[in-house]
């Protein structure tokens, strides 16, 4: 309905509606508000995609099912409020959003795994770079504060791959003896 549409920073909804269309407001990226009417039931596939200045949602107790990518990539969005009543969360619905207050209630009894998949990704690789440097800039050091704690462990163990590169200086000659099994054969008979 209003599909790509920019220059819309407001949208009024009527009060009687029941159903909000697949993509109806997708990529309308200057919207900074949105009230979901009371009677609203069903949120469809892609609805509010894309709200890049939206930061706040709330999703009235009559909605029931939330559908696939329906506030994805609604970069902004930092608070969702869902009321109980919504049985049902779509794939990806809140995909790509930097949620950091989420209410959902026990009347959800859907909930698709990947719903908020790029929050938990973000989140992961957000650790993973922290341990990266944290081991980089500490250097092997203890560091301990209030909140957090690191320390490292210092391997003993030294697995060379390829002996032929190393300088002779670092090489040592050994002998091995193993024991002769066909001498001990030999000796039993």
């Amino acid at each position: 309905a209003f599909y790509d549409c920019n220059s819309l920073e407001s949208i009024d909804l009527p009060d009687t509606l029941k159903y909000i269309d697949e993509e109806a407001f997708e990529a309308c990226e200057s919207i900074l508000s949105l009230e979901i009417p009371p009677l609203v039931e069903t949120i469809s596939a892609s609805a509010f995609f894309k709200l890049e200045s939206l930061t706040e949602i709330h999703i009235p107790s009559t909605v029931k099912a939330i559908g696939d990518k329906a506030f994805a990539y609604c970069d902004n969005v930092v608070k969702i409020t869902i009321e109980n009543g919504v049985e049902s969360i779509g794939n990806s619905a809140f995909m790509g959003n930097m949620i950091k207050e989420l209410t959902i209630p026990s009347s959800v009894i859907h909930i698709e795994k990947e719903a908020f998949d790029k929050r938990e990704k973000a989140a992961l690789a957000k650790a993973d770079q922290l341990k990266k440097f944290l081991a980089r800039v500490l250097d092997g050091e203890k560091f301990s504060t209030a909140r957090c704690a690191v320390s490292f462990r210092k391997s003993t163990k030294l697995e060379v791959l390829d002996a032929e590169a190393l300088p002779k200086a670092l090489m040592v000659e050994t002998i091995t003896t193993k024991p002769d099994a066909n001498a001990i054969k030999a000796l039993l008979k």
